[in-house]
């Protein structure tokens, strides 16, 4: 591999690093996240405290299903419900939508997914809310990477093409990060408390933080870069 080669990938796993640093858990851990490179030692202790992680809040028991989750992903079963109630709304009266978003929440827990995207299909571009679908596929492949169910080659080519298709689908990075906020609202559980529904986080602290820090590179960063666009994915 050449030294120009080493460059662009080091590059790469900058911009990878912020376009998933929001599903990594913990302040302390965003930090780390964004700041260290994807070096294999890191990547160990990375893999092996957020497979704990992943245990108590997605219920992934083991690498073998870490691995189904990943390829799930890549369904995008999550941004195609979005559009298909999206599709339904539009065609709608604003209180025809209101209307029907407080019937869906009389009748099940639904209701609360029609309520966030009535208040975001105005916002959103044609996409959706892929950006968190890919935010995730490119932290569970990192953590993939790390406890051996993806080889490094793998992992890297994987979370090459989501970023490259992240690139494609949004304009900017405010687009991309207000995507993966809603998306995350959109992931409400049946088993979620309605009453916290609203008052969940989502990862906007960490997102406005480092919008807003002198210390971190994403307010310099360009988001469209064409190095990355043009590297094949079986680099």
């Amino acid at each position: 591999m050449s030294n120009n080669t080493k460059i662009d990938r080091k590059e790469i796993e900058k911009y990878l690093r912020h376009l998933s640093f929001m599903c990594h858990p913990g302040a302390m851990g965003v930090q780390i996240y964004l700041h260290r490179e994807f070096r294999p030692i890191l990547d160990k202790l990375t893999g092996e405290l957020n497979l704990k992680k992943l245990t108590k809040d997605r219920g992934i028991q083991s690498p073998e299903e870490l691995k189904q989750c990943i390829n799930a992903l890549t369904k995008k079963e999550l941004s195609m419900h979005y559009k298909e109630v999206r599709n339904i709304l539009a065609p709608l009266s604003m209180s025809e939508r209101d209307g029907m978003v407080k019937q869906m929440e009389m009748t099940g827990w639904d209701g609360y997914r029609y309520w966030v995207v009535k208040s975001s299909m105005h916002v959103l571009p044609e996409a959706g809310i892929t950006a968190y679908e890919i935010a995730n596929f490119i932290y569970l492949c990192r953590v993939g990477r790390a406890l051996h169910v993806l080889s490094p080659k793998e992992a890297f080519a994987k979370m090459l093409q989501a970023a490259q298709r992240a690139m494609e689908l949004y304009s900017s990075w405010d687009a991309y990060m207000d995507a993966y906020i809603v998306g995350s609202a959109f992931n409400v559980k049946p088993e979620d408390d309605p009453k916290a529904r609203p008052l969940k986080d989502h990862g906007r602290t960490h997102i406005y933080k480092l919008f807003m820090s002198s210390q971190t590179k994403l307010p310099k960063l360009p988001w469209r870069k064409e190095e990355i666009m043009s590297i094949s994915a079986s680099v």
